[in-house]
């Protein structure tokens, strides 16, 4: 009877730590999303009250192309090195 009582006691600790696990997880993740927002918020209130004097127009203009060439040329090594891989 004993060891009965203390395999049952095993099962709800196990169960327990599952639940604590689990939701555990879904409310860490709910607090970290709740600081991102809160700081985006912070960050754009900021921007629109004082504009930055160091960013230009066409410097936001050349970043996605520069982006681009850069995976692609990221894009490129990597199908070398895999042709490279079946020559051997």
């Amino acid at each position: 009877m004993d060891t009965a009582i203390e395999i049952i006691k095993w099962a709800l600790l196990i169960l327990l730590a599952g639940f604590i696990g689990q939701f555990g997880k879904s409310f860490s993740l709910r607090v970290i999303h709740y600081l991102q927002d809160k700081k985006k918020k912070k960050i754009s209130s900021a921007t629109e009250t004082e504009p930055s004097a160091n960013r230009t127009d066409s410097v936001d203009a050349i970043a996605p192309d520069h982006k681009r060439e850069k995976k692609m040329f990221k894009a490129h090594i990597k199908l070398e090195k895999k042709r490279e891989k079946l020559r051997r």
